[in-house]
């Protein structure tokens, strides 16, 4: 059906605002004509950018997006001079964030230094690069910078309303943890839960971050506070809509219960993992983790059920020999001695097997053959 440019323009900008990128990306294609060459090419842009940084995109696409992404929103901010304020601060922002994922770190900086500076801009796209500029300096070792961007945008109150407010302060505290200043940073946090108000907008997301970085800071200053980092993952749990982040939030709980001694415990939101979401729980280690803590709570069969299952993709060479190891004991206790020795064998031959793991391979090849004689 054809459509005159206002029609084109408002369905596309719909399709774009609920998330839709991949069909509005096929209505731009089928509507071209309808809509004007700049708005054809913001939209087209935008839905680039957004599937580039989507969590769950698969690298080697979110990267094809990301280039796209990028190159459109320099076309546009040279050769479109009707774009507002607050589209160039979105478009500089977005094309920040592109950069950052793509390795391109100074020019990425740039990009959300540029968008900051458009002081006419509404407050939420400024927010969005402050955001990712804070955190970037904030692991790259330039927290100073941050605290003094945040301090300043706190005090100018640019932040879209108190929840967002509220996120600031939680940014305010990771970043003064990062310059090595835990009491300003546990001040900091506080202030952030206490102000975060359920009846404002955007409440979820942002108790969601908030939440995030104040169990990042006990994770990395106080560790051992286990009922406090457990008591935070699980109320990020509660908020976690998909199956794969609930996921995800099992494995991490199990972790940190088994750290604490707590096998059991942990065993039993490893085991919660893998069932929440099947598909993903190869990759975030949810069997891997069931089957090393059955091992040590001696439930040999149990343990090699989750051992049957591929390792992580990503899991380092180190870490899967030292599994590997786990793995062949387990066989030796149930008594697959063949399967054993091939792991035991497998283990010996790794580059990045340590020498007490070699040690132990060996001396367990050798009673498998005085045992099969």
């Amino acid at each position: 059906m054809e459509m005159n440019p206002e029609q084109a323009r408002e369905h596309c900008a719909f399709l774009v605002n609920s998330g839709r990128y991949h069909e509005a990306l096929s209505f731009i294609e089928k509507q071209r004509e309808s809509l004007s060459s700049c708005d054809a090419l913001l939209l087209e842009c935008i839905c680039h950018l957004e599937l580039g940084l989507a969590e769950d995109q698969p690298e080697l696409e979110a990267r094809a997006h990301l280039k796209v992404g990028v190159s459109m929103a320099d076309q546009i901010l040279s050769q479109c001079p009707e774009v507002d304020c607050d589209m160039k601060a979105l478009l500089l922002g977005r094309k920040g964030c592109a950069l950052l994922r793509l390795g391109q770190r100074n020019t990425g900086i740039w990009s959300l230094r540029q968008a900051l500076a458009l002081d006419e801009a509404f407050a939420g796209f400024r927010n969005y690069a402050l955001e990712f500029l804070a955190a970037d300096l904030v692991e790259n070792g330039q927290a100073d910078e941050a605290i003094d961007l945040l301090l300043r945008a706190i005090r100018e109150n640019i932040a879209d309303g108190v929840n967002q407010q509220a996120y600031l302060y939680a940014q305010l505290a990771r970043a003064y943890e990062g310059v090595g200043k835990p009491e300003n940073a546990e001040y900091w946090i506080r202030q952030a839960r206490q102000s975060l108000q359920p009846d404002e907008d955007g409440y979820r997301l942002f108790l969601k971050k908030t939440l995030e970085i104040e169990h990042e800071l006990l994770q990395r200053t106080r560790p051992d506070r286990v009922l406090e980092r457990i008591d935070l993952l699980r109320q990020l749990l509660a908020l976690e809509a998909a199956s794969h982040e609930r996921s995800r939030r099992y494995v991490e709980i199990g972790v940190v219960l088994e750290k604490a001694g707590e096998y059991s415990d942990a065993l039993a939101h490893y085991i919660r993992a893998a069932e929440e979401d099947p598909q993903t729980s190869i990759e975030n280690r949810a069997h891997l983790y069931a089957a090393a803590v059955a091992y040590h709570l001696k439930q040999y069969h149990f343990a090699i059920r989750h051992f049957e299952y591929p390792f992580p993709k990503d899991l380092s060479p180190e870490s899967a020999s030292a599994y590997e190891l786990i793995k062949a004991n387990t066989c030796y206790a149930i008594g697959r001695l063949r399967m054993a020795e091939s792991i035991y064998q497998k283990v010996l031959a790794s580059p990045f097997s340590s020498d007490e793991m070699r040690r132990i391979a060996s001396a367990q090849i050798a009673q498998i053959a005085r045992s099969i004689e």
